[in-house]
């Protein structure tokens, strides 16, 4: 759940802070035209809620290293427009893995759908336990 959390607010707190508006959702036929996507789609078809789990999580490891890797915080400094395409890019794919997780973690993944829908960072999405 950490992974997800982070990497939610991450990217939701970038977009909020650099995007004007938010993005269009992607359709159900859009969760599926990745090959993540599509494996994820093949795992639930066949029971495999582990696997499916699993790949998510490895979607989700692949977005961090893009961030990483891409710095999209910094490049905003200095190609605005580079920048906006890296945030709607990272947005859609968070869009794809919360709904896709939606029948694992339903009110986590509504959190996340609604933060992106009104392109603003939601309150943590797992407190911390005291």
């Amino acid at each position: 759940a950490n992974g997800l959390g982070n990497l939610a607010a991450r990217i939701l707190q970038m977009s909020s802070q650099h995007l004007d508006k938010s993005i269009d959702m992607p359709t159900q036929e859009d969760l599926f035209d990745s090959s993540s996507g599509k494996l994820v789609q093949q795992c639930l078809d066949l029971f495999e809620f582990d696997r499916a789990l699993f790949v998510l999580w490895s979607w989700m490891r692949d977005l961090d290293t893009l961030i990483e890797e891409q710095k999209p915080f910094d490049l905003v400094k200095t190609n605005k427009q580079a920048a906006e395409k890296q945030f709607i890019y990272l947005l859609t794919n968070l869009a794809k893995i919360a709904t896709l997780l939606r029948p694992f973690v339903p009110y986590t993944s509504d959190k996340i759908i609604n933060a992106i829908v009104k392109n603003e960072k939601p309150e943590n999405i797992f407190p911390r336990l005291p």
